[in-house]
């Protein structure tokens, strides 16, 4: 017995709720997450970002007027509300994602030093009684 699949005209947005954006790759974030001064740093700065431009007042409002589904102009603003807080992140890491780089040129010596210090860092812990294997030493 054969079946036969129906088609079936469903438009996008009923199915998925709204357009899907585009995938986009990232570049890298040189932002250092562990440093709790560089985050209370970023997060003042993003805070005040969005302040200055209203962008919470701004969402707030276009929640409330919000129909499903989305009208182009509702989803206009939305995307102008999400690209605004994109620049507002990027200006935000910017000055928070210096990275302290030593002003010594990389050069056998210096790395026959760093690997040095590895090595008896790794010693050490296994002194203190952390599992490092011997093959990782030597």
């Amino acid at each position: 017995m054969l079946f036969q699949a129906t088609t079936e005209h469903i438009l996008y947005t009923v199915a998925f709720g709204h357009k899907l954006p585009w995938i986009v790759v990232p570049g890298a974030c040189r932002l250092k997450c562990q440093d709790p001064q560089i985050v209370q740093r970023y997060v003042t700065m993003f805070e005040a970002y969005i302040q200055h431009h209203r962008l919470a007042d701004w969402a707030f409002a276009l929640q409330l007027s919000c129909t499903s589904p989305l009208s182009q102009a509702q989803a206009s603003k939305w995307e102008a509300i999400d690209y605004l807080q994109v620049q507002g992140m990027l200006s935000a890491e910017h000055p928070c994602c210096r990275l302290c780089m030593g002003t010594i040129p990389w050069s056998p010596a210096i790395r026959h030093c760093m690997d040095t210090i590895a090595l008896w860092q790794l010693v050490c812990k296994r002194h203190r009684g952390a599992r490092v294997g011997s093959k990782v030493i030597l």
